[in-house]
């Protein structure tokens, strides 16, 4: 898709009122995390959040520009990785609560049964 077809196809009253619920929480983040008699921002829980919604957008644009015919190519791929990863879980993660659920990558978890949803 080119990147202009890409961008006329947005709805764009939808997309402002994201950005509004967006700018709102993070302001709301921001004055709960604001300490008055210091004059100082606790900058982790706003900074995070903020990466976090970077991060967001980028997967957005990633997606808006991927065709959704190639991934139906490839779903039968797609659908034996995610096998393979349900299958990593039972034998190799260790239970939290009494069940086997994630797997680790150090810096975030991955829940498997919740991409075999998508698939």
């Amino acid at each position: 898709m080119k990147g202009s077809k890409i961008f006329s196809e947005i709805e764009w009253p939808f997309f402002f009122a994201t950005i509004a619920v967006l700018v709102s929480g993070l302001l709301t983040l921001y004055s709960a995390n604001y300490d008055k008699e210091l004059g100082t921002l606790k900058t982790g829980y706003f900074y995070s959040q903020l990466m976090c919604v970077g991060l967001g957008f980028i997967c957005i644009l990633f997606f808006m520009a991927l065709n959704h015919h190639h991934l139906g190519k490839m779903g039968w791929f797609i659908y034996i990785v995610n096998s393979c990863l349900l299958v990593y879980v039972l034998i190799k993660s260790r239970s939290i609560l009494g069940a086997k659920r994630w797997i680790e990558f150090g810096f975030f978890s991955l829940q498997p049964s919740e991409l075999m949803k998508i698939t």
